[in-house]
């Protein structure tokens, strides 16, 4: 069997599947906001949530300041939130 993770995104719930060495994890959790970043956002989010600047970000990403600008009130409209806080707890929720 092949050793990666694998995620399925259902109506309601998300199950994602990885190896430990001979053991196979199963996690599930409901569908929250944040399952509907596209992974480009996702990224973005991930790292202003880490404390990257919109500078280091771009340059990390090989896009634009301004881009970043723009992903991050995509992703915090999509996610009804309006401060940092906010959206590192919303990230949070797609780990736990």
């Amino acid at each position: 069997m092949q050793r990666g993770a694998l995620k399925f995104a259902g109506k309601h719930i998300v199950v994602s599947l990885c190896y430990l060495d001979d053991l196979l994890l199963i996690r599930a959790r409901p569908i929250i906001a944040a399952d509907d970043l596209s992974s480009r956002e996702l990224e973005v989010a991930q790292r202003y949530a880490a404390g990257e600047d919109y500078k280091t970000i771009a340059q990390n990403l090989s896009i634009s300041p301004s881009t970043v600008k723009v992903h991050l009130n995509k992703i915090f409209t999509k996610l009804a939130i309006n401060e940092k806080a906010s959206l590192v707890a919303k990230l949070r929720q797609m780990t736990h």
